[in-house]
């Protein structure tokens, strides 16, 4: 069986581990050691023979050493981009990722006259918090990734992805082809044996172990990766902390004698043989869609903006809640790349049908049911804004709720009461277009701000805030797999209800005055109005995949949630449990009837909700194996504006949060509907 060799071709001066003592500025007065330790490399190969390898080349190198580049493809082996300056890229915005990006591939592209197809991220920064930049690579015309690495690190990984390569679904709905850095599987963990810094930390005979692991009994190729300063061990020493020094560091005289090795063990190709020897030929099933150019200007009543415009328009129209807008973003032959307008009632099956086309991206309130469910029990306008491209077909979506109150203000969010929302669309150019009208749409109307909860973030300088997680646990295919991970605390929590004779059970609408029941009280516990229960009835009635997890003890709710499923994600968007119980773990039954109710419905990912980092239900739902993904809530403001404060933890709300408290029950259930109404 072919393995992959990739080199990841950088100076030493480059590496995220010396970054606290040398600062992108100064690499220039460091000499330049990599042309001599590639080639250490490439001789090498010769001299084993029939080695060839994926060479990720740095744009800055490239720059820097053009006959290295051109070399390296004339002695048969695959360029690859590393990126431009090997910056983080979950500490870069989008616009920047994407520039230096395509800098860097159009520098390696006139360089050795071929397509550059592959890329692998700076320090595998590809994260649960970058997933964005996947999107972006699709979008320039790379076929294959190989930046993902899946182990828990402080740097890097996203503990729980897929092991072997694979072709998935970026946030937009693109396929791209991963091939993930290699691990060995050993109980419930996953130990990085791809080379680099693990390839000098252990000794050969364990590297090679787990590397045949894979091979024999996985069936699968694995990926090596190592840098040429690693075969280096007379570069210079810079001062930095101890960590980091033996990060860099260690065993650098002993890492050229095991490459030999490794490279006798074991036949090695490029990425890309690999990828197509497997039936993953690094082709995209989806083309990018066509990235519209920045045109300016008002004609005849129809908008046309620069993609990176999102100020506000000078006046306000007299209909503007009902006047459906155009929005047309054009190419330098002006010829139109979509059409945004604020949707009619009859557009409803169109809407729906391209929010189910991208389950990967929307999520369960993007459908239009979710406006109905709105519309019904709250009473407020929403604003669906929709793209379409020239043939007429839907290419990107944002949903609006406007809130207006006198004592919260006047703003719109996407969405408000749940943890999504924000545009759906088949590029970023389609995105900044339906973003765009909505600015232009609060600014006309004069609404205090505007508040987009996003996955990931938005291109340009936005206000916002990230101080808030979603904790996520990857599913395995059996309940008894989940089981045996869980530590011997967290099943001893689980078992302990269950002898105490308490049950659990997951309905449907029967469930609901059990749930509301339970959800009511623990509201006024905490000092926060409730909704109706109308809320939970319509979710019910009007989205599919909606159900009642409830908890009894004696035949009396004691804890209970509200599941709503979406693709291949199950959410617990809303659960309470009672405080008398919490000494007997009612509400460990329920995430764990929770949990194994979504395993059983094929469902891949289970979704707690959102968090503050190091919070007590932060820590709840980690005990359980999820992982935090970062939230983006991205805000429009007026000139001067302060970015909103409607949170439960400000101290302009403590004396309203202690007398709720203390209100009965059947008053917060009479009261709190019409307050929460207006708090997103």
């Amino acid at each position: 069986m072919h393995n992959a060799l990739s080199i990841d071709v950088e100076d030493f001066f480059h590496v995220t581990a010396l970054r606290e003592a040398v600062r992108p500025e100064d690499w220039g007065r460091f000499e330049l050691r990599v042309e001599r330790t590639t080639h250490r490399l490439l001789d090498l190969f010769d001299e084993v023979g029939g080695v060839f390898a994926t060479f990720f080349v740095l744009g800055w190198i490239a720059e820097r050493c053009p006959r290295l580049v051109r070399e390296i493809a004339a002695r048969g082996h695959e360029i690859g981009s590393h990126g431009y300056s090997h910056q983080l890229i979950y500490q870069q915005t989008p616009i920047a990722f994407e520039e230096e990006t395509r800098r860097s591939r159009a520098l390696l592209e006139d360089q050795v006259q071929m397509p550059v197809t592959g890329y692998r991220a700076a320090s595998y920064s590809i994260t649960r918090d970058s997933l964005w930049a996947l999107d972006a690579l699709v979008e320039l015309g790379f076929t294959w990734d190989s930046s993902i690495f899946p182990v828990r690190h402080d740097r890097y990984g996203i503990p729980g992805a897929r092991r072997w390569p694979h072709r998935l679904m970026t946030p937009s709905g693109y396929q791209l082809t991963e091939f993930p850095l290699s691990t060995w599987r050993l109980g419930p963990v996953n130990l990085p044996v791809a080379g680099g810094g693990y390839f000098r930390l252990y000794p050969y005979p364990v590297t090679r172990s787990g590397l045949r692991r894979i091979n024999l009994a996985d069936g699968q190729p694995f990926i090596f990766y190592l840098h040429p300063w690693e075969i280096d061990p007379e570069q210079p020493r810079v001062p930095v902390g101890g960590m980091s020094r033996f990060r860099h560091y260690h065993n650098l005289h002993k890492c050229e004698g095991r490459l030999r090795r490794l490279l006798n063990d074991f036949a090695f190709t490029t990425v890309g043989n690999v990828l197509c020897e497997h039936a993953l030929s690094p082709e995209p099933r989806v083309s990018p869609p066509p990235r519209p150019a920045p045109v300016i200007g008002r004609v005849e009543g129809v908008y046309q903006r620069a993609t990176k415009s999102l100020c506000p328009a000078a006046a306000p129209t007299a209909n503007a809640m009902v006047a459906a807008k155009a929005v047309t973003s054009s190419r330098a032959d002006q010829s139109p790349v979509a059409r945004v307008e604020l949707m009619g009632i009859d557009s409803a099956a169109a809407w729906d049908g391209y929010v189910a086309s991208r389950t990967a991206q929307a999520s369960a309130y993007h459908a239009y049911a979710w406006r109905r469910v709105v519309e019904q029990v709250f009473g407020h306008e929403c604003h669906y804004w929709m793209a379409r491209n020239p043939e007429g077909r839907v290419c990107g979506v944002l949903p609006l709720v406007r809130l207006r109150s006198r004592l919260f203000g006047d703003f719109a969010v996407s969405l408000p009461f749940v943890n999504y929302g924000g545009c759906v669309a088949d590029s970023r150019g389609i995105r900044r277009q339906l973003v765009g009208a909505a600015c232009d749409q609060a600014g006309e109307l004069g609404l205090d701000h505007l508040e987009l909860r996003e996955s990931a973030p938005l291109d340009g300088r936005w206000p916002t805030r990230t101080d808030k997680v979603i904790m996520l646990l990857d599913l395995p295919a059996d309940p008894d797999v989940l089981w045996r991970r869980l530590g011997s605390k967290v099943r001893a929590q689980v078992k302990r209800p269950q002898r105490e004779g308490v049950t659990a059970e997951v309905g449907g609408e029967e469930l609901l005055a059990a749930f509301y029941s339970v959800f009511a009280r623990n509201m006024r516990d905490l000092g926060t109005p409730v909704y109706s229960s109308n809320l939970f009835r319509q979710c019910l009635r009007q989205l599919p995949n909606v159900h009642v997890a409830v908890v009894r003890l004696a035949g009396r709710p004691v804890a209970a949630g509200l599941l709503v499923g979406h693709g291949l994600r199950l959410e617990i968007p809303w659960a309470s449990s009672l405080r008398d119980y919490g000494r007997l773990g009612v509400n460990m039954l329920l995430y764990w009837q929770c949990l194994e109710f979504a395993i059983n419905r094929k469902y891949e990912i289970f979704d707690f909700g959102r968090s503050s980092v190091d919070s007590g239900t932060f820590r709840f739902k980690k005990q359980w194996g999820a992982e935090p993904v970062k939230t983006h809530w991205h805000y429009w403001l007026p000139e001067g504006k302060a970015m909103p404060a409607l949170r439960p933890d400000n101290p302009r709300y403590d004396i309203a949060i202690r007398l709720w408290k203390r209100l009965p029950v059947p008053v917060t259930r009479l009261v709190g509907p019409h307050i929460v109404k207006y708090l997103p």
